[in-house]
């Protein structure tokens, strides 16, 4: 249901379907009318996981965080992850009844559904020349860390001078406090003239959580192809 008709709405995955649950588009139509379900198996899928939500909700210890955003686009570039007062409300069962408007929130395909979300953005050194690769990220908090991730969907990913790239990830580590972020880049075999194996040259650096984790460093730093650079010192931008 798309249409906002309490005092507040909550969209988990954008309030569509529900991960893992078959598809109820034209394909998935066809597929449902063959094995004779029409299309009911992605509707009853995605509706049945409001219980698992819910039920998770009581018995987990981490919490949905939503955010009031326009639209589930903009939840997930990060871009309305505010904490301030009003602007997001836990799902499920500690909801709080004053929460108003349409809050969105991202789940993991599977039980446990619930997770942090991260935001991890550095900008390039200008002049810097232009390099190929991945990059992967570490939190380590003061309860627990994430795995190593990866920020960006190609292991081929140009970058360019002077530009500001962001990657996102989601955990179910309970990180607590975090107290070192671990970037790893790791460099692209695949090379043209304008683009060769390269340090990642790096002069800022944003983490940030849709839990309310905001941290920033600052500083000129070359993170060779292979290496792993740690990053423990925060507010200093």
């Amino acid at each position: 249901m798309a249409t906002q008709v309490g005092d507040v709405d909550f969209y988990p995955n954008g309030g569509a379907r529900q991960p893992n649950c078959p598809s109820n588009d034209v394909a998935g139509a066809l597929s449902g009318l063959a094995s004779g379900t029409f299309g009911f198996d992605s509707v009853s899928c995605s509706h049945s996981r409001a219980v698992d939500y819910w039920t998770e909700s009581i018995n987990s210890p981490c919490s949905f965080v939503a955010h009031r955003c326009d639209s589930y686009s903009e939840y997930e570039s990060g871009a309305c992850w505010d904490n301030s007062d009003g602007s997001y409300a836990v799902m499920g069962y500690d909801a709080d009844p004053s929460a108003r408007g349409a809050m969105f929130t991202t789940t993991f395909a599977e039980s446990s559904f619930c997770g942090t979300e991260f935001k991890v953005s550095f900008r390039t050194k200008k002049y810097a020349r232009t390099t190929r690769g991945q990059v992967e990220a570490t939190i380590i908090g003061t309860d627990a860390s994430t795995d190593a991730t990866n920020l960006f969907s190609s292991d081929s990913k140009s970058f360019e001078d002077g530009r500001t790239y962001s990657g996102m990830f989601m955990s179910r580590a309970g990180v607590g406090t975090p107290s070192e972020l671990q970037l790893t880049f790791k460099a692209s075999a695949s090379t043209s003239f304008w683009s060769r194996p390269s340090e990642l040259k790096i002069t800022r650096i944003d983490l940030q959580s849709n839990t309310g984790i905001t941290l920033s460093h600052c500083g000129d730093y070359e993170i060779q192809p292979g290496s792993t650079m740690s990053f423990t010192t925060a507010g200093n931008c």
